[in-house]
């Protein structure tokens, strides 16, 4: 490890607890896992691919992946394989066989055809794409909306990836992601340019899909940033 990144793991736990404190936090449990993170890295789990895509039918397509492209566990990251011939219907499907109830607005039975625009598509191609070890969307993204992040030139997780990674982190851990804020998957949209937001409703015990303007913008509504 460099003497840079050394330096950035001690005072990025000092800045993390400030900022705790700062929202009115007082869990230990949120306190405990800041040394642990900066210091070893996220305190998640990997999520394991092979086992995933074993679900989705899909064993003999991932061992043809990982021949020509290698999946590396990540401290920090989630490093996502996704492969041509993956839809979101398939992930649907996978969830509500492992007894996920799920919540899809009108698009119950196709969000395949729902969604028209994305900004990576296995379709094309397979590809690699990582994203923050973190239960809840990033933190650095609140507050804006998928035409500001747009602007900024964000590169935002899509719908597909966001559901495909309920589905990894479920089966690893038999919980679910966005349990207090939103995924806004910014890197999506259907046929009336509206966004796709994702998130675990504890009320009802569901995976909710729900759709957004491109110019809502709240705190709890966040998008994930894609690490190419």
């Amino acid at each position: 490890m460099s003497s840079g990144n050394v330096l950035e793991r001690l005072w990025k736990p000092e800045a993390s607890a400030k900022q705790l404190v700062l929202e009115g936090k007082r869990n230990p449990e949120d306190f405990a896992e800041v040394p642990q993170k900066f210091v070893f890295g996220s305190v998640l789990p990997d999520l394991d691919w092979a086992k995933v895509y074993e679900i989705l039918g899909m064993a003999t397509e991932y061992a043809e992946f990982a021949k020509t492209h290698k999946v590396e566990a990540n401290p920090d990251l989630w490093v996502v394989p996704v492969i041509k011939g993956f839809t979101c219907n398939k992930v649907v499907q996978a969830l509500h066989q492992l007894q996920v109830e799920m919540y899809l607005y009108f698009y119950i039975d196709n969000l395949d055809k729902a969604v028209l625009q994305n900004d990576r598509d296995p379709n094309k191609g397979s590809y690699l794409i990582g994203f923050a070890k973190n239960v809840e969307a990033d933190e650095q993204n609140k507050g804006k909306s998928a035409r500001k992040l747009a602007e900024e030139g964000h590169k935002g997780i899509t719908l597909l990836e966001r559901l495909f990674l309920e589905l990894g982190y479920f089966l690893a851990t038999g919980k679910h992601l966005d349990i207090q804020k939103l995924t806004l998957c910014s890197g999506s949209r259907n046929s009336d340019g509206d966004v796709p937001g994702v998130y675990w409703n504890s009320d009802y015990s569901k995976v909710y899909v729900n759709w957004y303007g491109l110019d809502d913008a709240y705190d709890d509504l966040r998008s994930r940033s894609a690490v190419s």
